[in-house]
């Protein structure tokens, strides 16, 4: 009987073990719960700090290139001297070039020279050469006929010790104003030229670039941002002459020319457009905005509602400007509470 007692406890001590052992097996390979299916508790609510926000946005630039007038010398020969480079400003009564040793000027007048002119002439040419002259200080009398003292003007406008005999067509380069800027220089030192042939170009119209700025952004004023460049726009999308100059040294604009498409004379050139002042601006979540009568907001805080005015959104937030100061949002609030 004693055998069956001990027999009877090895058993039931042998199924306890066993049950232990499997309730130790089932805990070790029951599958852990993902972090992602648990339910997250939710923050009533969540700390604020003010933040610098730009409200960088990218922008094409686009660059326009001006149009040019051709200016032409009606005298052929070689150029043995010239007096006019990119970027010059050639006013009437200037010199441009000397072509076989002789002197060509530029000249402004409301009729084009068409013509070599000798004493006595008369016309709207020599009224023009006149009036022109004596825009120019040079003492005569507009007659409309090429007298003695208008040929003392053209000598002296030359530099001439002599009075001319004559006035040859291609003693003068003609302007359509009486101040241009030259685009480009189309003799060269040493070179030939034709009569009727480009000399150089003058600028008609600058070029000009332009940021095609989003409607919706914060209104203030605004730097462009290309490859480091800071072009201050005050209140204005049109670069000046100095900005286009250095938007023209850049990479950004170099790769974009080399990349425009065929028979387009425009460039496109992205950027960043970003407030001068950076704003101070918080951010909160969705929730924690209440919106208002006439599309006003607030956002719930510990202290009550703060009226806001949203500016953006950014990574999962709201960004709001503020005249009270914010230190938290109630990302849960009461479904009664208003925004006044």
């Amino acid at each position: 009987m004693v055998g069956v007692k001990q027999l009877s406890l090895v058993l039931v001590v042998g199924v306890a073990i066993l049950g232990l052992g499997i309730g130790l097996g089932l805990s070790i390979v029951r599958p852990i719960e993902p972090a992602s299916l648990r339910v997250a508790t939710p923050l009533d609510v969540v700390p604020v700090e003010p933040r610098r926000f730009e409200d960088q946005r990218p922008v094409d630039v686009v660059v326009t290139p001006g149009t040019t007038a051709q200016l032409k010398t009606m005298r052929a020969g070689i150029v043995t001297r010239l007096d006019v480079a990119p970027g010059d400003q050639l006013r009437s009564g200037d010199a441009v070039a000397v072509i076989d040793d002789a002197l060509v000027v530029a000249l402004a007048t409301r009729t084009p020279p068409w013509r070599d002119l000798v004493m006595g002439n008369t016309g709207p040419d020599v009224v023009a050469l006149q009036e022109e002259l004596l825009r120019l200080g040079h003492k005569l009398t507009a007659t409309g006929q090429l007298d003695r003292e208008t040929l003392a003007a053209v000598g002296d406008l030359w530099g001439d010790v002599e009075v001319p005999t004559k006035v040859p067509l291609g003693s003068w380069i003609w302007l359509n104003s009486s101040s241009v800027t030259i685009a480009s220089v189309a003799a060269a030192l040493g070179g030939s030229v034709e009569a009727g042939s480009d000399l150089a170009a003058a600028e008609t119209a600058p070029p000009s670039a332009s940021v095609q700025a989003p409607t919706e952004s914060v209104p203030g004023r605004r730097v462009l941002l290309v490859d480091g460049e800071r072009l201050s726009m005050a209140d204005s999308q049109t670069l000046d002459s100095a900005q286009l100059t250095r938007l023209k040294g850049t990479m950004a604009f170099r790769t974009a020319l080399e990349q425009q498409s065929s028979g387009s004379a425009r460039v496109v050139l992205k950027g960043a457009w970003i407030l001068e002042t950076p704003i101070e601006v918080y951010g909160v979540p969705p929730a924690a905005l209440v919106k208002g009568v006439a599309g006003k907001w607030c956002v719930s805080t510990t202290a009550g509602m703060v009226p806001v005015e949203i500016v953006a959104s950014q990574l999962g937030l709201s960004l709001v400007t503020s005249e009270t100061a914010i230190t938290d949002a109630r990302a849960i609030h009461n479904e009664g509470e208003t925004c006044p």
